[in-house]
């Protein structure tokens, strides 16, 4: 079964970052994400690692 996506909502605060830090990553093709539809979706093992590759204020928290 594939992990479920996330939106925008959940990868801020799967990442601890703001909407608009979030914003600005995926306008500068600097966060993994993909736009279906109207929507961006982040898939949760590719976000925790790039998080592990950013300095420790963006790591991925539970």
């Amino acid at each position: 079964m594939p992990e479920p996506l996330m939106d925008s909502k959940q990868a801020c605060k799967f990442l601890g970052i703001s909407y608009d830090t979030l914003k600005r990553l995926r306008t500068h093709g600097q966060i993994p994400g993909r736009k279906v539809g109207r929507q961006w979706r982040f898939h949760r093992p590719t976000l925790e690692a790039w998080a592990r590759e950013r300095e420790p204020s963006m790591r991925a928290t539970d």
